[in-house]
């Protein structure tokens, strides 16, 4: 039987991680867009004439980055000596944010690295989609009851089927987009107490598990993990994702792939 990783950790944002205030000669840690990890610098400009005010540092190691006097906004500073509130254990579930602060993806811990660092994979992918990011892109993932409307609305038997992907077919000079009727899949169902037994794939045994409830990613607004839903996994060993898409009507997707079945409750 295969289960799902789920670990919870606790993460607090550290107080003054970006102040608003910073003055010339202060130490800090500085991130633009053409860096890969936060790095030490010095302020020796403050641009108070502009809004919000804007820094200029310098870096620390001259020729280390394309620019050694970034232009920067506070949200690009913080503190030499801030450090994580938390850690995170190997195998724990977080959310990935971008640079900036904005919501990315969803992911397991698959190696702490020096400097309070972490390398982050992605729900369902392989080691080739793997983030290495600092240790203020990444917070605890949430946690959904497993009876929660959404995740309730979820168990069931499920009359599974596959859409049709569009083709690009060549008629002499034109160029069509071609889609098919779709297809009939083998039906999933999902049990209150935790289980899920899936035909995945016709004349074979069916798939028996545990599946785990999914809370969705906070702040995103498209896309999988917008979704609060279930986590499961077919005869092949992929994740997939299973939320409601409306009234006894269900979405499984493969994670990290986006393919996906549709599901219309049985009576």
């Amino acid at each position: 039987m295969k289960t799902f990783i789920l670990a919870l950790s606790v993460y607090v944002l550290p107080l003054g991680l970006h102040a608003q205030n910073w003055r010339v000669g202060d130490k800090v840690m500085v991130r633009t867009s053409v860096m890969d990890q936060w790095d030490n610098a010095t302020i020796f400009l403050v641009l108070t004439d502009r809004t919000p005010t804007a820094y200029k540092a310098k870096m620390n190691i001259p020729g280390k980055w394309s620019d050694d006097y970034p232009l920067l906004s506070a949200s690009q500073i913080r503190s030499a000596e801030a450090k994580a509130a938390a850690t995170f254990a190997l195998y724990s579930r977080v959310d990935l944010l971008y640079p900036g602060g904005e919501p990315h993806t969803r992911g397991s811990v698959m190696e702490i690295l020096p400097g309070g660092r972490y390398r982050i994979r992605p729900d369902g992918c392989t080691p080739k989609w793997d983030e290495a990011v600092d240790w203020n892109q990444v917070r605890a993932a949430p946690y959904i009851a497993n009876t929660a409307p959404d995740i309730t609305a979820v168990i069931g038997k499920w009359a599974m089927f596959t859409p049709s992907y569009p083709n690009t077919v060549v008629h002499g000079n034109d160029i069509n987009r071609e889609y098919g009727m779709g297809a009939k899949a083998p039906p999933l169902q999902i049990n209150a107490n935790g289980s899920f037994v899936w035909y995945d794939e016709y004349g074979k045994p069916p798939v028996k598990g545990n599946w785990v409830s999914d809370a969705k990613v906070a702040g995103l607004s498209s896309g999988i993990e917008s979704f609060n839903g279930i986590i499961i996994f077919d005869s092949q060993n992929n994740y997939h994702k299973v939320y409601r898409d409306r009234a006894d009507h269900i979405i499984a997707e493969r994670l990290c792939m986006g393919t996906t079945e549709m599901g219309s409750r049985i009576k």
